[in-house]
């Protein structure tokens, strides 16, 4: 796999150059509205997600994850200026 394109500044959250990596709440939510619209816009039509639970709880479902836990979701049809939901 190819991780060239990741941010560098990725995992520093502490300091002012990782403010988007913040454990906070409008950080996490920021987080998630990215790369909801990375993956709606993109091109796959089945797309598997690996993530911290936290992150999947916090900023894009309110469903809670055990370990090794799966779910599947649709995204519902984007409606412009409007936050990207699953169904």
């Amino acid at each position: 796999m190819d991780f060239s394109h990741l941010d560098p500044v990725f995992p520093d959250m502490a300091s002012p150059a990782g403010a988007r990596y913040h454990y906070t709440q409008s950080a996490i939510l920021a987080r998630a509205e990215f790369v909801m619209r990375e993956l709606y816009d993109g091109p796959e039509k089945v797309i598997i997600v690996v993530s911290r639970s936290g992150s999947l709880r916090l900023g894009v479902t309110t469903h809670f994850f055990f370990n090794a836990d799966y779910r599947i979701f649709d995204f519902e049809k984007a409606v412009d200026g409007e936050p990207l939901r699953l169904k």
